[in-house]
């Protein structure tokens, strides 16, 4: 019977997502990861928006019990509804879970709970929240056999993982985040380049050489100047053959050779981040003309900082005032353009995410067996993209797709059996 079915369920509606999307992976990549001893596994999307549960099914039971309940709907943060997948998994046959939650290198200590209080997310109201508050402890691999786990994960064997590395760790000292260098810089344009700032009047001159004398934020604001100027080619340079970057690693524990060819996941990130960075412009407002005014002023503002050892106190202030003109030329502190945090967290840094998320996928695990399906529940530009990058650059095909207004997405037309699925590898 064709239909939407896991486990012993066939499920007609599900509540939440505003996509659901399943892809299953042409028999040539199938072939190729066999030959290794892996798998290239069917992949279910779930897009999600972050904030609310606006127009989810009004009605959504699979008790059949109930005479008047024809449809079997299931909500997707739903204990029960993330319990069919276990009756698929075996030992030998696994099944990931990809969540957008935000990378907490200590997931794992035992002392997790208090741990997570530090965790801060914005998403306090969605149905995404539930798996990255109150699943949290599903992500400890160290607890997984423990009464706790079995308690508060709603699981006993899907493998969880977090692919949020927005804010990982990067640089010399290992202590500067991939957007961190953010705060010193909205720091310096706030105070000093604001004619209407009590801070203007400060010795500016002599701050900036305090700035690029320390080694902590003179890092910090190489990595700014860096990435404005060329933020693709920032991230291609931190992804490569040598490098510690989380994902290089994950590049070099790829299984085919197609995969471990780093120009591969380059060209990727060239052709996505546009796709980001078309996203953002839309959703914004701005236009391309504006965020180049933006870019000239923020790599002018950081050559000033650099060269303020080299420049008399005249000569400083003298393109300190030039600069300040600029953002009253363009307006560009009532436009809120000067968002730096949020336009990197938006294109450059959305897209390694995305990058992040399909090399985990398909990389050789380690001292752990390959998944027959991998699972991601993201905001749904995530979605999109990695849709389309499985589609365009590995070969997936979809198997169905809806994608309806509002939060409850009728998959009866998809026709994905999991239990077939699994089936299918060996």
């Amino acid at each position: 019977m064709s239909g939407f079915k896991i486990g012993n369920k066939e499920i007609n509606h599900i509540s939440g997502p505003i996509r659901v999307c399943v892809l299953k992976p042409p028999q040539s990549l199938k072939k190729e990861f066999e030959k290794e001893g892996c798998r290239a596994p069917y992949i279910l999307l779930f897009g999600d928006e972050h904030f609310g549960k606006e127009n989810e099914c009004k009605k959504c039971s699979c008790d059949w019990a109930d005479e008047d309940d024809n449809e079997c709907c299931y909500k997707i943060d739903d204990p029960k509804f993330l319990k069919l997948f276990d009756s698929a998994i075996t030992s030998n046959f696994p099944i990931d879970l990809y969540v957008e939650q935000a990378y907490e290198p200590r997931l794992g200590d035992p002392n997790i709970y208090n741990i997570n209080k530090e965790i801060k997310y914005i998403d306090t109201e969605g149905f995404i929240s539930k798996f990255i508050h109150d699943y949290k402890i599903c992500y400890s691999k160290q607890h997984r056999s423990t009464l706790r786990y079995q308690k508060d994960c709603p699981t006993k064997d899907i493998r969880w993982h977090f692919i949020d590395i927005r804010n990982i760790e990067y640089g010399k000292s290992g202590e500067h985040m991939l957007n961190s260098g953010t705060n010193t810089f909205y720091t310096i344009l706030y105070k000093y380049f604001n004619k209407d700032n009590k801070y203007t009047k400060e010795d500016v001159y002599n701050i900036a050489k305090k700035y690029i004398n320390d080694e902590y934020y003179k890092e910090e604001l190489t990595m700014m100047y860096y990435i404005i100027i060329n933020g693709p080619q920032f991230v291609k340079d931190y992804i490569t053959e040598n490098s510690n970057f989380i994902i290089a690693k994950q590049i070099r524990k790829q299984v085919i050779d197609k995969l471990k060819n780093f120009s591969f996941w380059h060209n990727i990130i060239s052709e996505r981040i546009n796709f980001y960075f078309k996203h953002y412009f839309k959703n914004s407002g701005f236009i391309v003309d504006d965020y180049l005014i933006v870019m000239r002023f923020y790599k002018d503002v950081i050559l000033l900082l650099f060269e303020a050892n080299n420049k008399t106190k005249e000569e400083f202030e003298e393109e300190r005032l030039n600069l300040i003109q600029t953002i009253e030329k363009y307006d560009l502190f009532s436009k809120n353009i000067l968002n730096l945090n949020n336009m990197l967290t938006m294109t450059v840094l959305a897209c390694m995410v995305d990058i992040y998320t399909i090399s985990r996928i398909f990389k050789r695990t380690t001292n752990g067996t390959p998944s027959f399906l991998s699972m991601i529940y993201s905001g749904d530009i995530h979605i999109e993209n990695i849709k389309d990058i499985l589609i365009n650059y590995l070969g997936y095909s979809i198997i169905g797709e809806v994608n309806n207004e509002g939060r409850c997405q009728d998959v009866s037309n998809i026709n994905f059996n999991l239990l077939k699925a699994k089936s299918e590898y060996t």
